[in-house]
């Protein structure tokens, strides 16, 4: 985002968290190239970095998405001190609160999915073992009965 703000084309490589979201928008907005890491190798590093700089388009853009974000309406300071006046001013409206402060206590912490899934689980292991039982006794039975066959 700092390289948006700034106008600077780039190679966006994305590791976790919201930086593939943003190197996807980068790469539509037209200042950016989206390269995977399993597609780093100096082969597609070298070709990305001669397409970044031979290609105008990409300055061009990223240097009109800067101007769009220094241009917005409002700053983030901006914004921040107008909805701390509105909070002091109108107090809790309610429209800060989270829709968690209403769940119960069984939905907010998913006690009903963990007691589906240890119940589920419990079976499993149950019929395993009952499984098992049937399998050792057929099994204890064909030797007893081969074993009387021999003494006979």
């Amino acid at each position: 985002m700092e390289g948006a703000a700034k106008g600077v084309p780039m190679i966006c490589v994305p590791l976790f968290a919201d930086q593939n979201r943003n190197s996807l928008m980068l790469q539509r907005r037209g200042m950016a190239i989206k390269l995977e890491k399993s597609q780093i190798t100096k082969e597609n590093i070298v070709k990305n970095i001669k397409e970044i700089i031979s290609n105008e388009k990409y300055r061009k853009n990223a240097k009109l998405l800067s101007k769009m974000i220094a241009a917005k309406p409002t700053k983030a300071d901006e914004r921040v001190v107008k909805y701390a006046e509105f909070a002091a001013q109108f107090g809790d409206t309610g429209t800060l609160q989270i829709e968690g402060r209403h769940q119960s206590f069984i939905v907010l912490y998913s006690l009903d999915v963990i007691t589906f899934l240890v119940t589920v689980v419990a079976l499993i292991i149950a019929v395993l073992i009952w499984a098992v039982k049937k399998v050792l006794n057929f099994l204890k039975q064909k030797l007893l009965f081969s074993d009387k066959k021999k003494r006979n």
